[in-house]
């Protein structure tokens, strides 16, 4: 009985033991999960908290030592020298109606070709609907040079020489067609992933659902309209939304397409070269510049944020829908 009672002590005592352990290690896991996740949400936010801070930091506080994150002095001094005397808003403005054009152009196009891949089946198929994945691999910049020389003297199949009479085609440059001329031939930025998306999700719909369509009276076209289309809203919303950040922030075509109708993006790689001609000498340092940048930055990226917050639940649900992952 001693031994029965000495060994179910120790038992007792050692059970006591690793539960003690157990509890111990999921606390230090605990504390150390969250420190992982502040630590990667600090590196995430920081950009923003330090474009923030910066944005509404007045010229007088670069020069005092104690305003390290938070200004004593908020001012909107620098987002009245960009939209006021810099003209920033006329390139909002440029930016908005490329992006808004371009990127519903892209979506119908690329909606139309990926209905056509995903649901027909003809000569060819495959090896189409690989070259277009293989777009997807190609750099942009790869291609912006012929784009150049297209949009510069722009003739569709010789019909403007034979209206016109010239000896040229008409230049698409500097203006939203050189972005949207592109994308009504599934040319735009990154279309091929487009296609593919909609390929994908319009393959994945039951025949079933297209042949009682068809039964009812109904051809490709309003089956298409009708079904197909309210059937891809995740599609649509992904795509769209993609489709508007590309062309939202995009420099390199830009650059190469557009002269006098700037986009932000364009006025924020010259702003330093522009704060020159209007900012007093004494005034034309990195005190100076780095706030007007970061103004700039913050104007660029609201109306993306904005979006985002607003549609954010229907974006996470298309995302987990479409399949996306990465």
């Amino acid at each position: 009985m001693e031994k029965q009672a000495v060994t179910g002590t120790r038992r007792e005592s050692g059970s006591a033991d690793i539960s003690a352990a157990y509890y111990l290690g999921k606390i230090a896991g605990f504390w150390l999960r969250w420190f992982f996740l502040v630590c990667v949400l600090f590196i995430i936010l920081y950009p923003i908290i330090y474009m923030t801070g910066m944005a509404f930091r007045s010229y007088t506080d670069f020069y005092d030592v104690t305003v390290v994150w938070i200004t004593k002095t908020l001012t909107l001094e620098n987002a009245d020298i960009l939209l006021n005397h810099m003209g920033f808003g006329s390139a909002m403005l440029h930016t908005l109606i490329i992006t808004v054009s371009a990127a519903a152009c892209q979506l119908v196009v690329t909606s139309t070709v990926g209905y056509g891949f995903g649901r027909f089946r003809f000569r060819g198929n495959r090896v189409l609907f690989a070259l277009v994945v293989f777009t997807v691999m190609v750099p942009p910049q790869m291609l912006n040079l012929s784009n150049y020389i297209l949009m510069r003297d722009f003739d569709f199949f010789g019909l403007i020489r034979a209206i016109t009479g010239k000896g040229s085609g008409i230049s698409m440059l500097d203006g939203p067609l050189s972005f949207v001329i592109p994308a009504l031939f599934g040319q735009g930025l990154r279309a091929g992933l487009s296609i593919l998306i909609f390929r994908q999700i319009y393959a994945s719909i039951p025949k079933e659902i297209e042949e009682a369509a068809l039964v009812d009276g109904c051809g490709s076209a309003h089956t298409y309209l009708r079904i197909m289309v309210p059937s891809a809203s995740n599609a649509f919303l992904i795509t769209g939304i993609f489709s508007v950040v590309w062309y939202w922030t995009d420099y390199y075509s830009a650059a190469a397409f557009l002269s006098s109708f700037r986009t932000m993006t364009m006025d924020i790689a010259g702003l330093r070269t522009a704060a020159s001609v209007i900012l007093p000498i004494a005034e034309q340092n990195a005190y100076r510049f780095i706030p007007l940048e970061q103004a700039a930055c913050l104007l660029m990226i609201l109306p993306l944020l904005l979006v985002f917050l607003l549609i954010q639940r229907f974006f996470t649900n298309s995302i987990d829908k479409t399949g996306l992952v990465g």
